[in-house]
C-alpha cells in the first residue's frame, strides 16, 4: 500500500514538473517571439485606387533571428502577404505602376534573397535589380 502511495506521488511530481517545463518554455518563447520583436517601417506606398498598401519594413527580434528587410503587401480582403524578404539592411524601394502592380526596387545582392512572389492575390509583383550605391 505505500508502495503504491509513493507512486502516485512520484507521477503526481512529474506531471507538475512537466507542466511547468510546459509553462516556462511557453512563456519564453511568446517573450522572445511577441513582445521582443520591434518593427520598424521604412516606406509606405498606397495603391493608385487606395485599395492596398505595401511597405518595407524591418522586424528585429533580437538573436531569435536575423536581419531581413522584408516587402509586405496588403492586398484587400484581410489577405497580407510577405511577397519579398533579403537578408540584411539593403535600401529596397516600392512603387505602385498601377492599381494592381508592384515594383519593387532591390540592389542587394542575389545570393541575399531569401523570398520573393509574383503575386500576392490580385497584386503582380516585379522584382528589378538595381545597383547599391556602393558599387
Amino acid at each position: 500500500m505505500k508502495a503504491i502511495k509513493i507512486v502516485g506521488l512520484v507521477a503526481l511530481v512529474l506531471v507538475g514538473a512537466v507542466a511547468l517545463v510546459a509553462i516556462v518554455g511557453w512563456a519564453f518563447l511568446f517573450f522572445v517571439f511577441e513582445t521582443g520583436t520591434k518593427t520598424t517601417v521604412y516606406e509606405r506606398a498606397t495603391s493608385p485606387d487606395g485599395r492596398r498598401e505595401a511597405r518595407v519594413q524591418f522586424s528585429d527580434c533580437g538573436a531569435a533571428c536575423s536581419f531581413q528587410r522584408q516587402v509586405v503587401v496588403d492586398a484587400g480582403a484581410g489577405a497580407a502577404c510577405t511577397v519579398f524578404q533579403v537578408h540584411g539592411e539593403w535600401p529596397v524601394t516600392i512603387r505602385w505602376l498601377d492599381a494592381r502592380t508592384l515594383l519593387i526596387r532591390n540592389p542587394a545582392p542575389p545570393e541575399e534573397l531569401r523570398h520573393a512572389d509574383s503575386r500576392c492575390g490580385p497584386v503582380e509583383v516585379r522584382i528589378t535589380p538595381t545597383p547599391s550605391s556602393s558599387d
